[in-house]
């Protein structure tokens, strides 16, 4: 749908801190922000007010008393929550809850109330990105 113009990706800055490491080449990584120039991929600036509703998700959810509240929710995922709950994103999308998918968070049980912020959080409905970098050697070393 984004590749299309049916739909705009949004994504905190955060994701430059999370997936660009010294793992991959320069040629990977410039592949990668290339990706971000399109219109229909927006990168979210984190800004004090995006910090301080991190801030009042974690502490919403630690609060809960709720049976199956997810109780601790990390840093980095309340600041991509709270910048789709700022810029005023209609889909959160993760998988990290999901099953099969070997990953500890629960926080598709957030999806409807993100610390009373409606936000649905759900998981893609398209098949998961991979971007498929080659080994070859006209790849420069990281």
């Amino acid at each position: 749908m984004v590749d299309r113009g049916h739909a705009i990706l949004m994504t905190s800055v955060l994701w430059r801190a999370e997936v660009l490491n010294g793992s991959m080449t320069s040629t990977q990584r410039k592949r990668l922000e290339d990706a971000f120039d399109g219109r229909n991929l927006v990168e979210l600036q984190i800004d004090s007010r995006v910090m301080a509703l991190a801030g009042e998700i974690r502490d919403f959810q630690r609060r809960s008393l709720k049976k199956d509240a997810m109780k601790n929710v990390r840093v980095p995922d309340a600041i991509h929550l709270a910048s789709a709950i700022h810029y005023d994103a209609t889909e959160f999308h993760t998988f990290d809850g999901a099953k099969g998918s070997g990953q500890a968070s629960k926080l598709l049980t957030l999806d409807g109330n993100v610390a009373g912020h409606r936000l649905k959080v759900c998981i893609p409905k398209a098949n998961q990105l991979r971007l498929e970098f080659s080994d070859s050697e006209d790849d420069d070393e990281a």
